[in-house]
């Protein structure tokens, strides 16, 4: 099969893909660039490359994943050259595009008679193309031909949005929409159909990032629109029409008592909350009770804007409110209005909810937010106005993609051999394909207009007569052995593999030793080859084409990477054929270097022969390092990193004059430029700038540091202050010499999904690299159960720890259903681990106490009349009445029953049931009198943790003298 990308691969928006499968030229979606992409050389064309499908002779089927119009914007110009061909979506779908198409195409013509500004369509076109929808349900195989059939499955997003799996002898495709894997407040989670798919073409918005706890941000939004509220002060919520708007009000809804001001929902909103409310079947059971047999929307407080003059009336209202409107990214809409009116009063506010696009006034908004927090007082530019930003602004993650780790998991769940990733900025898809890379997956990251071909999955054995004697191919060897990356093969066993015939080992030996990409011989043994990872490929096809970008580097002064990622000053010798050169670096033995390695060149080495080049080199960075704030200030360097463009840096170093003087004169002003460009370029590298070679060569800044990474004890300081209590960080190590902090978490799976932004705020905050120990705590796991359950419950036994599973089993008493989910639920959110509760009855009588602490007993009762009980019998009797009070273990020595509390302490509470169960049994009982520390430490991290304290040290216990003890941050 073959996937022709139109638009929508290495940008965000207009995403549209031709499938050819079985025959079969299938349209995935026909949408539209939101904005201009000036930058990627599109000006203002807002279409996909349509003219691809003259060159085919039209699709045969059209299919559409959802309804937001950068998916379907381009239907109506697609029809109209193809008005015959049949149309696929789900019911909402169609309903939805329907609503978001006609209120564009009276855009358009509004545009065309104030502006007059072609539309792209009109009113006539889009009745057109809903004349050839043709519905379909979700989870049912829809035959496109004899021999390929398509599936649309819940991808959740918006409500009808789908996720499409072609199944044909060619192989299985699972082209996915937009996804989003965790359920919301008007949308389900995806389910992904159950099947290996060959290939996957993915989102990657949020590629790179972990959205935040949902809950968490819900709760924010709500307390900030409290406080502004409180404060005489307007809200505007600018949210997409079709889907965060219908989230934002139901989050009004469910806040309801506290929001004491009327919310007004403006714009295309209103048309789509009444298409959402005729597919009540598709939308979350809790907000459907919620809303009972009043409006889905519109109720209470909440109130529609229905006409321009409402708008007007109430943007001159006093009081306070809260508005959302269209669009999110105030690109255009009612929210433009509300912003113009809002922006200029400090009591007001502007709270951006979901993806911003990079030429959008909402992302000047969101890069808009350090400078107020600063004090300026910047312009926002909307259409033609120009208003002071003096209101309050804000960013809340109410995204409905899904991110990173969720993305992974749904491209795990499909096990696709094959991954194209798509609709997202470069940053997210770069950082989308590391991790996907990182478990083995074939990745790639195609652009508009790309062709890729996929074959139908391979097993590693190949027929006897599928290879003659041609050479083998070093490529389609490594991608037989991808899922053997880092093993070692010999010549024989791979001539084996590619030829069936272990006697053409000499063959195999001679390709891999012409084509050493993607294997490396063993130096030592010259018929043995390790599959090299995909990384090392990655690197070594990075480091030749750097090196075909400077064919001249030989007698160059350099900035180049060290092996610890530090830059130096360095002198070029010799290139290799191998991707790498030798070459003379500062303040390194170290002479041979991987093309990557490179950050810029400086000039040409003007030291002579005498010189010592690293004193020269030594005494350049000195004087570089004098000038280095005059040169690149941090001011500088934070706007580069903000703009996130590509950095020329000669343009910070004193040009040289043509002709330059000759002499001790000329050789001055060489040494003053090298040196401001040195200056310039080492400052730009500690900041973690790549050199960047294609299609246009300069420094890609990402962050921007003070100055250098702080010292040690700031560094682990500034960690342990960074993270919340909830993220349960137990300690902080370090490389020094790296600048690597090593974070260990209870729960590191749960700590760097929910705490993303952290870990990137400590490497801003310290220069140093933040990086979590990924091995979760089996005490902290067992802790945890105790902590997900009410304080009065006990456990009827220790957790069960199954980690291999990522499972833990435990078994409680007296509890419902709807505790058990609740608890199960709690679980899974704190550890990532799923806990499994298994009910016992509890025995008649017995209650569950809440337990607490001081001295230790030995009771002599009476024997019964019959003597001493059997002791299986006593250890039962003495079971069912302490371990509800906190009873750990009980045991037999000599004549008496030993009883281990969590604390003698808190065993001689209960010396009269002792007592009396002494009598009963017949033993005499005494209380341990060592505590059991372990299970104290981990109730006090609980309490801590629940009392919101940040722990610096601790906790330590101290039994001589009964107590726990923490040390705090502040």
């Amino acid at each position: 099969m073959k996937l022709t990308f139109l638009g929508g691969a290495d940008e965000v928006g207009a995403s549209c893909t031709v499938v050819d499968i079985a025959g079969k030229k299938v349209l995935v979606d026909a949408g539209i660039r939101i904005s201009p992409k000036s930058s990627r050389g599109l000006q203002n064309d807002q279409l996909p490359h349509l003219a691809y499908l003259d060159d085919i002779g039209g699709p045969d089927v059209i299919l559409i994943t959802h309804a937001h119009t950068d998916h379907t914007g381009a239907l109506p110009q697609v029809v109209r050259s193809y008005p015959r061909v049949p149309i696929y979506a789900t019911e909402a779908t169609i309903e939805l595009s329907r609503v978001l198409l006609q209120d564009s195409s009276r855009l358009m013509e509004g545009r065309f008679e104030e502006e007059g500004e072609l539309p792209l369509y009109d009113a006539d076109d889009v009745e057109r193309l809903f004349r050839q929808w043709q519905p379909v349900d979700f989870d049912r195989a829809h035959k496109l031909s004899a021999d390929l059939q398509a599936t649309f499955s819940p991808s959740g997003h918006i409500a009808g949005a789908a996720m499409i799996t072609f199944e044909s002898p060619e192989g299985v495709l699972v082209m996915g929409g937009d996804d989003s894997v965790a359920p919301q407040r008007t949308v389900v989670s995806a389910k992904p159909p159950r099947l290996r798919a060959d290939a996957l073409v993915l989102e990657s918005t949020y590629g790179g990032r972990s959205h935040a706890n949902r809950p968490f941000e819900e709760r924010r939004l709500v307390d900030t629109i409290k406080a502004v509220i409180d404060g005489g002060g307007k809200v505007l919520i600018p949210a997409f029409a079709l889907g965060r708007a219908q989230e934002v009000i139901q989050i009004m809804h469910a806040f309801r008592d506290e929001i004491k001001a009327p919310v007004y929902v403006d714009g295309m909103v209103r048309a789509v909350c009444d298409a959402y409310s005729k597919f009540k079947d598709i939308l979350p059971k809790e907000t459907l009770k919620m809303a009972g047999n009043r409006p889905l929307f519109f109720r209470d407080n909440v109130h529609a804007v229905k006409s321009k003059a409402e708008r007007e009336e109430i943007m001159r209202k006093e009081e306070p409110m809260v508005v959302i409107a269209s669009s999110g990214m105030l690109t255009g809409g009612a929210s433009v209005a509300y912003a113009a009116a809002f922006a200029t009063d400090e009591r007001n506010a502007i709270f951006l909810t979901g993806y911003q696009d990079e030429e959008s006034p909402g992302r000047f908004l969101q890069n808009m937010m350090a400078r107020k927090e600063r004090g300026d007082t910047p312009v926002l530019n909307l259409g033609k106005d120009r208003v002071p930003l003096k209101c309050h602004l804000g960013k809340y993650s109410l995204s409905a993609h899904a991110d990173q780790s969720e993305l992974m998991a749904l491209a795990d769940a499909l096990d696709a051999q094959r991954v194209f990733l798509v609709h997202g900025d470069t940053g997210a898809r770069d950082a989308l394909w590391e991790g996907l890379r990182a478990k083995k997956r074939m990745v790639a990251r195609p652009k508009v207009g790309q062709e890729r071909v996929v074959e139908k999955r391979r097993v590693l054995k190949v027929d006897d007569d599928s290879k003659p004697d041609e050479l083998v191919e070093a490529e389609a060897l490594w991608r037989m052995l991808y899922q053997h990356q880092g093993e070692e093969f010999t010549a024989r066993e791979l001539a084996q593999l590619w030829y069936n015939d272990v006697e053409k080992e000499d063959l195999v030996m001679q390709a891999l030793e012409d084509d050493p990409l993607f294997f490396s011989v063993d130096w030592k043994r010259k018929n043995r080859f390790t599959v090299r990872k995909t990384y090392q490929v990655e690197k070594i096809v990075r480091s030749h084409q750097i090196l075909r970008k400077n064919p001249d580097l030989p007698g160059k002064l350099v900035v180049l990477r060290n092996a610890n990622g530090q830059p130096r000053l360095g002198v070029v010798e010799t290139v290799g054929n191998d991707g790498s050169f030798t070459g003379l670096m500062q303040g390194s033995k170290a002479t041979n270097h991987d093309g990557d390695s490179l950050v810029w060149i400086i000039g040409e080495f003007t030291g002579s022969e005498e010189d010592n080049i690293k004193i020269y080199l030594n005494e350049m960075l000195s004087e570089a390092e004098s000038v280095s704030e005059r040169v690149m200030p941090f001011e500088t360097r934070l706007g580069l990193a903000e703009s996130a463009e590509l950095v020329d840096p000669t343009l910070y170093a004193t040009p040289l004059p043509s002709p330059l003087p000759e002499g001790e004169a000329g050789e001055e002003l060489i040494w003053k430029h090298q040196t401001e460009l040195a200056a310039a370029v080492l400052a730009l590298a500690r900041d973690g700038a790549r050199y960047e070679y294609d299609p246009e060569v300069g420094l890609r800044v990402e962050r921007a540091l003070p100055s250098g990474p702080v010292n040690q004890q700031v560094a682990r300081d500034t960690a342990l202050k960074a993270f919340p209590p909830e993220a349960r960080l137990r300690k902080v190590g370090m490389i020094a010499h790296k600048h690597t902090l090593i974070l260990t978490f209870d729960f590191p799976e749960v700590a760097t999904h929910k705490f993303r932004d952290v870990f990137d705020q400590i490497r801003m905050e310290t220069g140093w690299e933040a990086n979590p120990k990924m091995t979760t705590s089996q005490q902290a796991l067992s802790a945890a159960v105790k902590e997900v359950l009410p304080v009065v419950t006990r456990l009827a036994k220790k957790p069960s720890l199954y980690v291999g599973d990522k499972l833990v089993t435990a078994e409680v008493e007296g509890f419902t259903d709807e505790e058990i989910a609740e608890a199960e639920a709690a679980y899974v959110d704190m550890t990532n681990y799923t806990l499994r509760l298994i009910n016992r009855e509890q025995p008649e009588g017995s209650e569950a106490t809440v337990i607490a602490a001081t001295g230790a007993i030995a009771v002599n009762g009476d024997a019964p009349a019959g003597g001493p009980l059997e002791i299986n019998e006593a250890y039962d009797v003495v079971r069912r009445k302490l371990e509800p009070l906190g009873l750990q273990k009980a045991g037999k020595k000599g004549d008496e029953i030993v009883l281990t509390f969590v604390s003698p302490q808190l065993g001689a509470r209960y010396t009269a049931e002792i007592a009396e169960l002494s009598q009963l049994t017949g033993y005499g009982m005494r209380i341990h009198d060592y505590p059991m520390q372990n299970i104290i430490l981990d109730l006090a991290r609980s309490l801590t943790r629940r009392a919101g304290w940040s722990v610096r040290k601790g906790p330590g216990i101290h039994t001589d003298r009964g107590e726990v003890s923490v040390k705090l941050t502040d």
